[in-house]
């Protein structure tokens, strides 16, 4: 029944004065109407208002007219005619909905709704159960699909596929909304298909305006699906793994999921293989490697056979595409290969990698064989050597700058993990390493105790020393390496400790280095150094050493921190991330990290040589700089300690009063602190109101006596 014209008083959905009531699903002339369903009550101006098409569910409409005393108009005006129920009728059937059909009665055909393509009524169960023979499967088919379209999970109307000859089969998909050329196949000789509708729609739409979303105006046409049972369909292709989790995707024809269960490996082919690959299939094989916060992986593939109908770049005739990033589409895929050629090995870009194999052209072929593999990949750019294992090789040739990180970096890296970051500059380069992120958690006692960053550098004797060890949070400042050396970065967590780790930023560099400092050999006296390109601020890429030897292996070298800015803060969350002074008071040890602002700090050396190590990385934004006295100084007993000139028990320069060291008689008065730990008597013993010009104390060098 289709309605042509209509005109009758009220305003719908109330319709207070006239209106027409339509009863689609009568089974019985005498049944009450009160107990018959309700297809809806409507009045109105304009077909629009009504369902655009009514079809019974039955032999039997009834349409019930009301008008009051009141107004009248134009009425109604509508077409109907008799239709054979025989297409709504398949197989076996139960009652109004429930059909069994059997591949030996019917091997294909089509299953319509109950009153497709009609507005379908509401609350209706209806169950449709396929059962074919042994080695059958069955393909369903989406001819047209228009469902009320709820919101997620369709809590309204909907259909729902099992595969299986029961809802207690396992669920393909639940639909509604609108579908068209959707194909769902089942994994066996059963499928289930089960239609639900209900009231409600507006609603569930929490619709205003009643008039305007009337429950009727959605489409609700209904389903007509096709089916067919055969045992020709394409069988999906399982692997011959170590383990892993082999599962065919239920409702596609051979599409495969493979899951791992850490580093496994197996072999992969096309359905039927070694036998021709069937024409007009396509599968796809999805090869998940494990991802969570203690492992993620990769997956390489080699091929071992390979023949696909088609001709290479186009492939026109069948293809094997590949998606290394893990994601489907049209274009999406990162290479296409097609002829007898064996593809290059490849390793995907994330966890997971897609292979499809697509035959709709093809003519009669062999197919494909190849081994896959799960291997560990720690999210960490840069070459590794052995796979698996966390070891990343950088050589200046391949890599001129870069980054390398904690595992899994921005995420927490794993526990109980030991990673090694090489890196190998050319003779006439050097290493510049600095960290952009650093966050190996909050320590309160040694780095050895703690997860830990160890920082070594390659000698000319084939042998690593250490050059620092870091935890905390505190950022360690830049590392350069020795010219042409190589430097080894180790990365530990200890048993159950997360955090966010690290990121750093490494350059080989030769000619962009800014260098300064000098090998100063003291005859006895004392100097200044002062930050590079001073009283400017210093710049980024600087790298500056000094290394002062006293003039006897017995003596000492002091320096005195009188003036210095650098940026940065020595403190947990901060650090010397842009620039720093390493102080080695023994060359044979790491040396201590000063960054921020330093007021007369002061520092002796262990023997007769101190090195000071300034850096600044890429991101250095320059400061006031630094200004630094050293001083050699003699450690006399400090109970028997005297200035006599005979330097019997005693120092033959002069003795600072607090610190008791021994300095050169000509540094008193020199406008410099000289006795370190806020001893000023070098400055203040005798000195009256003259002091001794700066210039003429750098031409001046002074000899102390090694030992009275």
């Amino acid at each position: 029944m289709k309605f042509t014209k209509f005109n009758v008083q009220g305003v719908a959905p109330l319709c207070q004065f006239d209106y027409l009531d339509i009863y689609a699903e009568v089974s019985d002339m005498t049944q009450p109407h009160i107990d018959t369903p309700l297809l809806g009550r409507f009045c109105g101006e304009g077909t629009d208002r009504l369902p655009n098409l009514i079809i019974s569910t039955s032999n039997i409409i009834i349409l019930d007219f009301y008008s009051d005393f009141d107004k009248a108009d134009d009425g109604f005006e509508g077409r109907y005619r008799f239709i054979n129920d025989s297409i709504y009728n398949f197989g076996q059937k139960k009652n109004l909905c429930d059909f069994v059909i059997n591949s030996t009665e019917q091997r294909l055909g089509y299953i319509v709704s109950p009153t497709y393509p009609g507005m379908y009524p509401d609350n209706l169960h209806c169950s449709y159960t396929l059962v074919g023979k042994i080695g059958q499967r069955i393909r369903i088919k989406f001819l047209d699909f228009s469902l009320f379209q709820g919101g997620d999970y369709c809590p309204i109307d909907y259909v729902l596929i099992h595969d299986g000859g029961s809802s207690k089969g396992e669920e393909i998909g639940r639909f509604c909304g609108n579908y068209k050329d959707v194909v769902i196949y089942s994994s066996e000789n059963y499928l289930s298909i089960i239609f639900r509708t209900q009231s409600g729609r507006i609603d569930s739409l929490n619709a205003d305006n009643l008039e305007g979303d009337a429950d009727f105006l959605y489409n609700r046409r209904g389903f007509n699906i096709s089916f067919e049972f055969s045992d020709k369909f394409v069988k999906p292709a399982f692997s011959r793994t170590g383990g892993d989790h082999i599962q065919h995707i239920k409702g596609t024809a051979c599409d495969v999921r493979i899951s791992s269960r850490k580093r496994s490996f197996g072999t992969l082919t096309s359905p039927g293989y070694p036998s021709d690959v069937p024409p007009n299939v396509t599968c796809n094989y999805y090869l998940d490697g494990m991802r969570n916060r203690k492992v993620l992986e990769k997956v390489s593939i080699s091929f071992k056979d390979f023949e696909v109908p088609g001709q290479m770049p186009y492939c026109y005739e069948g293809y094997l595409e590949v998606n290394l990033k893990g994601t489907l589409g049209v274009g999406a895929f990162d290479e296409r290969f097609c002829g007898s050629l064996l593809p290059p090995n490849l390793t995907s870009e994330d966890s997971r990698m897609i292979l499809t194999l697509d035959t709709h052209k093809s003519r009669s072929s062999r197919g494909f064989s190849s081994t896959y593999q799960f291997i560990t990949d720690f999210g960490i750019s840069g070459h590794s050597p052995e796979d698996g294992k966390c070891i990343f090789l950088y050589i200046s040739r391949n890599y001129k700058e870069g980054t390398f990180n904690s595992p899994y970096y921005p995420q927490e890296y794993p526990d109980n993990t030991k990673c090694e970051y090489i890196f190998r500059p050319a003779v006439s380069e050097r290493l510049l390493i600095s960290f952009h992120a650093f966050d190996l958690g909050k320590t309160r006692g040694p780095c050895h105790s703690s997860d830990n960053i160890l920082v070594d550098q390659h000698d000319l004797k084939g042998n690593y020393t250490r050059i620092n060890t870091y935890c905390g949070t505190q950022f360690p400042g830049p590392i350069v390496g020795a010219l042409g050396q190589e430097v080894r970065v180790v990365f530990n967590s200890r048993i159950g400790s997360r955090h966010a780790g690290f990121q750093a930023k490494f350059e080989f560099l030769n000619t962009r280095l800014r260098k300064c400092g000098e090998n100063i050999t003291s005859f006895g006296g004392g100097g200044l150094i002062k930050s590079p390109g001073s009283p400017e601020k210093y710049k980024s890429y600087s790298f500056c050493q000094w290394i002062i030897k006293a003039s006897h292996r017995k003596n000492n070298i002091l320096v005195i921190f009188e003036d210095f800015h650098v940026e940065g803060k020595e403190q947990e969350g901060a650090g010397c991330k842009n620039a720093v002074m390493r102080v080695y008071q023994d060359l044979h040890q790491p040396g201590k990290e000063l960054c921020g602002k330093q007021e007369n700090q002061f520092f002796l050396s262990i023997g007769e040589y101190l090195k000071l190590e300034f850096v600044t990385s890429s991101r250095a934004l320059g400061a006031k700089g630094f200004k630094i006295t050293w001083t050699e100084v003699h450690q006399t007993n400090p109970m028997t300690g005297s200035q006599t000139s005979s330097g019997k028990n005693g120092c033959r320069g002069f003795t600072c009063k607090i610190t008791k060291y021994c300095i050169d008689e000509s540094l008193k008065c020199n406008g410099l602190p000289n006795c370190g730990d806020s001893d000023r008597s070098d400055e203040e013993e005798g000195c009256g109101t003259g002091r001794v010009s700066y210039s003429l104390y750098l031409t001046i060098l002074f000899l102390i006596s090694t030992q009275l």
